[in-house]
């Protein structure tokens, strides 16, 4: 989470590979990330870092506020208020220019044998 933080604030395309090693190194090679209400689906490590690249890039200024965290042996169930302004359309969301203020619910699959993450399951962005 950390690791994801730091890449809320201005970043350096070096800060922003150094983040990222630290970022993909708790999922598995072939992880997924997917936002369920847009239909979009990323697969493996590159294409991870590409759903990165767009979500990182539609916002500025994000803060995030921890509201539930639950940790259980089939993975980690995460509920977060954001703020920001949004940059570039993303997930459905079109107020370009506008502050958001967003709940996100994301999942977080559990690999026991791997010892990792299959990646992050995106289950609903909706408006505060």
């Amino acid at each position: 989470v950390h690791a994801e933080e730091v890449l809320f604030e201005p970043f350096t395309e070096d800060g922003f590979k150094t983040q990222m090693e630290v970022m993909l190194g708790v999922f598995t090679d072939d992880c997924v990330m997917e936002l369920v209400p847009a239909g979009m689906r990323w697969q493996g490590r590159a294409q991870a870092t590409e759903f990165y690249r767009i979500f990182l890039g539609a916002f500025e200024g994000m803060k995030w506020v921890p509201q539930a965290l639950v940790i259980g042996p089939q993975g980690v169930l995460d509920v977060v208020n954001m703020t920001g302004k949004l940059l570039k359309k993303f997930a459905g969301l079109d107020q370009v220019g506008g502050q958001v203020h967003l709940q996100w619910v994301i999942y977080f699959p559990w690999v026991p044998d791997q010892g990792k993450f299959k990646g992050e399951v995106i289950y609903s962005i909706r408006q505060l």
